[in-house]
């Protein structure tokens, strides 16, 4: 199979800034894409904070062209690889993960450091 119709890349041809739902979405169909190449014949279930992205996955368009654009990044890879994603809404204030892009404080460790964490990384010369 050719690797053109899996991966596409895309572009953003102008300077401006891309707008949040379109970053979202296009997060979204690159995380579908490299899931339906890794596991083809498989369905799998995405959590989402973003609205927008959860309808244009459930309905396969968008009325926005920039939407589109950035949705058909992962179709050719659903289609050839036999692949079917499913969109669902998960609030934002329980993604641990996005805390610190809320300007809100950083829950404190639930327990110590591993020890593979605490001895440091092999850059810092140890």
């Amino acid at each position: 199979m050719d690797n053109d119709v899996i991966c596409q890349n895309f572009k953003n041809e102008t300077s401006k800034s891309i707008h949040i739902n379109i970053k979202e979405t296009l997060s979204l169909a690159k995380e579908i894409a490299a899931d339906a190449v890794a596991f083809p014949g498989c369905r799998k279930l995405y959590i989402s904070d973003s609205r927008v992205s959860i309808g244009v996955s459930s309905n396969g368009r968008s009325a926005s062209a920039l939407l589109n654009q950035a949705w058909r990044t992962c179709v050719p890879a659903q289609v050839a690889m036999d692949f079917y994603s499913g969109s669902e809404f998960g609030p934002t204030r329980l993604n641990v993960a996005d805390v610190g892009s809320r300007r809100r404080a950083l829950r404190k460790p639930r327990g110590p450091a591993p020890d593979w964490l605490a001895a440091g990384s092999p850059s810092q010369g140890r």
